[in-house]
């Protein structure tokens, strides 16, 4: 049943769900009969108006679409948008923002739009503290996982971006 319900979401039935609802023993076809309950809903798609930097495919990624257990409402998308902000957020676009439309009804199917404004990606050039007078500024920056780009030289491999979820647990 998860593969039937992994394609369907992947066909915009987000709020699929199947399981085995019985099984029969037929003695003359020497087989079972199976029977599977089928939930479809209606489907859904999402658009993405604005992104440049990331995929469909990654901004969908928050919704588990193949792995949820949680039925699909339209308050995921909600946190979706939340998700897509932070997804950007750790690529260095600090002031992206995502915006979701009110579903516009296609036939049977809703149809929903997020908007996104990257803004610039701008990496973190320089930490200071202030009111410190004992502790150096690179015993400070060694306790903390936020680091400046200047201290990771290998930007390819390793951007250096302000994330406001790891400050907070920085500080």
């Amino acid at each position: 049943a998860l593969d039937l319900v992994v394609g369907l979401r992947r066909e915009g039935f987000l709020q699929a769900s199947a399981k085995v609802k019985e099984s029969i023993f037929q003695a003359e076809a020497n087989g079972l009969k199976l029977i599977v309950a089928v939930v479809a809903g209606n489907p859904v798609s999402i658009t993405f108006v604005g992104n440049q930097a990331l995929s469909p495919e990654q901004l969908l990624a928050p919704l588990q679409r193949e792995t949820r257990t949680v039925p699909f409402s339209p308050n995921a998308l909600v946190s979706l948008v939340r998700e897509i902000e932070r997804l950007y957020e750790a690529r260095g676009y600090f002031y992206a923002k995502a915006t979701l439309s009110p579903p516009v009804h296609d036939g049977n199917r809703d149809v929903y739009q997020i908007t996104i404004s990257e803004g610039p990606s701008l990496a973190l050039r320089e930490i200071t503290f202030q009111g410190n007078h004992t502790a150096t500024v690179d015993s400070l920056q060694s306790i903390m996982e936020t680091k400046p780009e200047s201290v990771w030289p290998l930007r390819v491999w390793n951007p250096r971006f302000l994330q406001r979820e790891l400050i907070e647990s920085d500080l």
